[in-house]
Parts: structure tokens; sequence; C-alpha cells
């Protein structure tokens, strides 16, 4: 197909010139008064619509000077609108968020609904991808950020959220997409709400556009292209001659930017499509968004970069001043470079004690976190650099347990709920309320600790495939030696370490399309014999050969269920009713006879943030130097 044959057709009759000019003068209009208002939540969606609509009318008058600051004035718009929903999704409605636009003041807006939905979350990545904003790419193109975006399931099809993801991995994780694409195309086929027309003429050759586009090929790309813009024509025939939105293909030509970027070669012309965007031949000075905290407290420095890790900014990325408030030091730090927050301000204020009236920066279930995550990055390899690094993350993961048990009131055992305000401190304080006691902080760090030892002592650790594990009295003892012990807060801290070091394979279970993943797990023959007991061998044996032989189709977690918790004990442990065995099936207490007392069992789900409800799973089984599946023993051993 030829360049003079994908040629799409002109734009059809609009309305007259005066309409639209009239147009244009009302759009400023709502601009200056989004302008001249006290700043709302608001504020970024209603620039993001203002600008388009401006960008739309002068892809039409051909004032090009008005497309390219419109489409760079919503770029940073869509920003203002994520930020100030991301926080007010997450109960944060202490920041404020500014904007800077080219040549105007500083407007510093509140956190609340920005009313972005998943519409216009598309419109806002499309303004990104124009701009080739990689700020604006990267906070949008997060799962958080799809899932913020949700409306009641009654006011909008299911489909959305799958169309977002499609195009958030298209963007930023190509591989994946193509699994996400087959559920968008169920919930197209399914849609109740969304008028057929818009299914069939814009959204389907949006799919296809994308499809064409991870393929690699530009003739396919193109062929793509023509369709896709003979159908935007179709949809918008029957449209107002004075309807703006038929004026841009905005997705198409967010689409074709990228394709461009990914060095495929355009053939389709269209006035639909202003050919700078596309080809990135266009000026613009963009607006810049800052994300200023509110002064929380800390109890050393430390804290401060903790409360950092959190939000995800790189360490590299920060700088402070120091500052005098009335007599209190306050750190102000700038950051950038988060998922979700490409810039910030951040101050602290330096406390004496955990009982002071400023709200602390991290509770007692962020700390604990943050050691989780801290242990899980330790690396396997045992090389002298390795080793460094493993300490350093060690001593990171014992110090945040240390601040987690300054935490605890005075002549108390535990870490006071009421203290835990984060939404990720109370779901991990709701999972397991008995890892706050003071006791199993203590075991946990007498784990690290002797971990640490291990390093120091040049001990060797166990390879790649298994978690790292701490050691509780020599360095060649392995997580079944540690259960073996008799003493309960040795396990305990054995389990707080393997909890921790074995997310990633949680993480990999649950993003396992092909298979492979859960295939490394089936049990070996000689699995079973470390497993269970004599008498319960063979009914084991024979129960999960015929449960491998015929799997069912593993249920993967929904998009938006990325929070993992996660469950171990010891089969010891196991028959009676305790503080471990208590987020195991019921059915583990009639079978726990049966099984070797000193193997670590896990129990996990899979649940959508803020919820305690989710996918759940168990009998994952620690086997020396690898992780076996023994799914639902209960089931298996009627005996």
């Amino acid at each position: 197909m030829n360049r003079a044959q994908l040629n799409i057709p002109n734009r059809f009759k609009t309305a007259d010139e005066q309409i639209w000019q009239d147009q244009i003068k009302h759009n400023h209009r709502l601009r200056q008064a989004v302008r001249d208002r006290t700043p709302t939540s608001q504020d970024g969606t209603d620039i993001l619509n203002c600008e388009f609509r401006r960008a739309a009318i002068a892809s039409l008058t051909n004032t090009q000077p008005e497309l390219y600051a419109a489409i760079t004035l919503a770029t940073g718009g869509a920003q203002l609108a994520m930020l100030t929903q991301y926080h007010w999704r997450r109960y944060e409605d202490d920041h404020q968020i500014a904007l800077i636009e080219p040549n105007t003041p500083e407007r510093r807006c509140p956190v609340g609904s920005a009313r972005l939905d998943w519409p216009a979350w598309i419109k806002a990545l499309c303004a990104g991808l124009i701009t080739r904003n990689s700020e604006a790419i990267g906070m949008l193109c997060t799962p958080k950020s799809v899932e913020i975006c949700a409306l009641a399931p009654n006011t909008i099809d299911a489909f959305w959220p799958f169309l977002c993801s499609t195009l958030a991995a298209t963007v930023v994780e190509p591989a994946a997409a193509s699994a996400v694409i087959t559920d968008t195309l169920t919930g197209l086929d399914q849609a109740t709400i969304a008028e057929r027309s818009l299914v069939d003429l814009k959204l389907r050759p949006l799919i296809s556009l994308i499809e064409a586009l991870l393929s690699k090929r530009s003739d396919t790309f193109n062929a793509a292209l023509h369709k896709a813009l003979s159908a935007h024509r179709q949809y918008h025939e029957q449209s107002e001659p004075y309807d703006w939105q038929n004026l841009l293909a905005l997705e198409i030509t967010a689409l074709a930017a990228l394709a461009v970027d990914r060095g495929l070669e355009l053939t389709v012309e269209s006035d639909y499509m202003p050919p700078a965007l596309v080809t990135d031949s266009f000026p613009r000075t963009p607006s810049q968004v800052i994300d200023y905290f509110p002064q929380r407290g800390i109890l050393s420095a430390n804290e401060a970069h903790w409360f950092m890790d959190l939000q995800g900014f790189p360490r590299e990325s920060r700088s402070h001043t120091l500052l005098d408030s009335d007599g209190q030091l306050i750190a102000q730090y700038k950051a950038h470079g988060a998922p979700t927050i490409p810039h910030a301000v951040l101050p602290f204020a330096l406390l004496d004690s955990a009982t002071a009236t400023c709200p602390l920066a991290l509770d007692a279930g962020q700390l604990v976190s943050l050691a989780e995550t801290f242990a899980s990055k330790v690396p396997a390899n045992s090389s002298p650099t390795q080793q460094a690094q493993a300490k350093a993350l060690l001593n990171e993961a014992i110090n945040c347990v240390d601040a987690a048990i300054a935490r605890i009131p005075p002549g108390q055992d535990a870490v006071a709920p009421e203290s835990i305000t984060s939404q990720q401190g109370i779901q991990l304080y709701q999972s397991e309320p008995g890892r706050f006691r003071r006791d199993r902080l203590v075991a946990y760090r007498s784990g690290l600790t002797t971990f640490l030892q291990s390093l120091d002592s040049n001990s060797t650790r166990a390879n790649q495939s298994s978690p790292a594990i701490a050691k509780s009295t020599s360095s060649n003892q392995t997580a079944t030696a540690i259960s073996e012990t008799s003493a309960q807060a040795d396990a305990i801290a054995a389990i707080e370490i393997i909890r921790v070091q074995m997310m990633p394979l949680l993480e990999a279970i649950a993003k396992d399309s092909t298979g492979r993943v859960i295939e490394q797990l089936i049990p070996a023959e000689a699995d079973y014999a470390k497993v269970f007991v004599s008498t319960a061998i063979e009914p084991a044996r024979a129960g999960y050969d015929k449960l491998w032989k015929n799997p069912r189709p593993f249920k993967r977690p929904e998009l938006n269920q990325t929070e993992i918790s996660c469950y171990l004990a010891p089969a010891g442990m196991l028959q009676s009713e305790n503080e471990l065995s208590a987020a195991f099936p019921c059915g583990y207490r009639a079978i726990a006879p049966y099984l070797n007392p000193h193997r670590i069992w896990a129990s996990w789900k899979y649940c959508a943030s803020g919820q305690s409800a989710g996918l759940s799973f168990n009998g994952l089984v620690w086997l020396d130097d690898r992780w076996a599946w023994f799914p639902k023993p209960y089931r298996i051993l009627k005996m």
C-alpha cells in the first residue's frame, strides 16, 4: 500500500469560523476562571479539559503556537490531577500540590478528588506521550495510578481498567501488554454502558493499533493507523458540526508518536493527526508539579531517608538544608524521581522522643515493612562486593526494627494499635498483630543480627533459588535446623526472615503467565519423605501425582491485587491454635500429625490495596535448597 492510498480524507465539514472563534473565547474565559479562583483539587482536570479543547480547535485553525502550548499545558494539568487524586485516595489530605506553568506564579492546590476517571486518564497519558514528558508518563503508568481513577462499578464498564492497563503496559512494559489485551477485548464484548459505536469505532481500532505497534512492523502499523483514523472519522460524522472532540484524534496521535519514537516509519498523513505532534518537532516549555509534604517528626536522620525510601525517591536524588523554626531544627529535603511523585519538598523536625506532639514520619508498621524490604534485598551471592551490600542492607533492617521497638510506650509489651496510622502500617498490623509485640520484634532483630554475624564470619549462604535465612546458632544451619529448636523465639526469628525473602517468589507466581514458575515448584520424588511422616508418604505421593498431572488452571490475581500477605509456621505448630497457625486453613489442624514437624509451611494471599479479603493459597514448603508446593494437603491426606 503506497503513501497515496494511505492518505486519510480531510475532516468532514465543520461549523463556520465564527462558531469556532466563539468557542475559543469561551474556552479562554473558562481557563481564566480556573486561574482566578481559589485553588481546588479539581484544577488539574479542569486545566486538562480546557487545554485539550484549545489544542483541538488550534489544530483546525492551524495556529501552531496555540496547539503546541495547549498540549504542553494539558500535560501539566494531568500531572496536577494525578497527584491530588493520588494523595486523596491514600487519605493524605495534608499535602499541597504546586503547579508552576511557564511565566505564571506557583499555584498550590489542596488534595482531594480531581475527578480524574479512566477516560480522563487516557487523555492524560496521551498528552504525556505527545509531549514526550517522561515524568508525566512515569507517574501515570503505574498500577496504582490506574487504580485510583476507579469509579463505582455501576457507572462505568469493567473494560476501562484493562484498557488503561493495556496502554500503560504498551508504554513501559510492552512484553506484558498482550496478556492484558485479551482481557480488554473480553471486556469490550461485554460492555453494557458505553455506546456500541464508541466501542466499535473508537476503542477496538485503538486495540488493533496497539497490537500493530507491538508487532514492530511499519507496514502493519500503517495499515492499522489508516483503519483507526477512518473509524474516527466515521464515529464523528454524526456529531454536531461544532463538536471540538472530532477535530483531533488524540489517542491515535499519541500512539503514532510512540511508534515514531520506537523507530517505525509512518506513511499515513491526516489532518486529524498534526505531523509536528507525531514527529516531536515542536517547541515546548513544560510545567512543573511539586508535591509539598507536611512537616513530620523523626527521631534520627535515618528515619527521614527511610520515609523517602517508602515514597520511592532514589537516595541519590535527595538534597537538604537545615533550618531553625522557633528553636526547632528542621531538615528540609528536596527529592525527585519517585514513580508517582516527580518532585517533592519534605520537611522533617528532629525530635527527642516518640512522645513529642509532632506526628512521626513513620509508624511501627511502616518500619517493620521497611525492615522486611531491606532484608529481602540481601543478595544471594557471597562475593566480597555482595557481602558488603548484604551487610549494609541488614544493618538498615536492624535499625528499622530498633526504631519500631522505640515506638513501644514505656512499660508496655507491644506497639499501641492506635499509633499505627498509615494505610500500609494498618494493613500489616491487621494481618498479624502479634508481630508487633516486643518479644516478636526482639526475636526478629536477633535473627537479623545473627545472620549479619554469620556474614562477618564468612559463612556460606543458600543460592539464589533459596531465600536468605537467618542462622540461629552456627553458620551452616538452615531453615530446617532453625525450626528444630524448641525455643519458639528462634522459630519466630527464622520465620520473620523467611517471610520477606520469599516475597520475590510469590510475586513471580502472581505474574506466571507461562506456568514455568509453578512448574519448578512441583515436588520431586524424594521430597515426600522430607515433608510427610512415614505413614503419609505414599498417600501424599499418590494424591499429588494425580493433582499435578491434571492441574486446574491457575487463577492469577486481578490487576489491582498487588498487596501480598504471607504467613509461615513450622508444621509442628499447626496442630493447635496459636499466633502462627491462625492464618492457615483449619484443615491443617487435622493433618498436622502427618507432617514433618520441622518443615516450615507457607500460606499467602493477594489483595487489593486497603482490602483484607483476596485470593488465597497455601502449601509451599521449604526443603533445604528449594521450595516445593503441596497445595491444600488436608484434601489429599484423608486418612
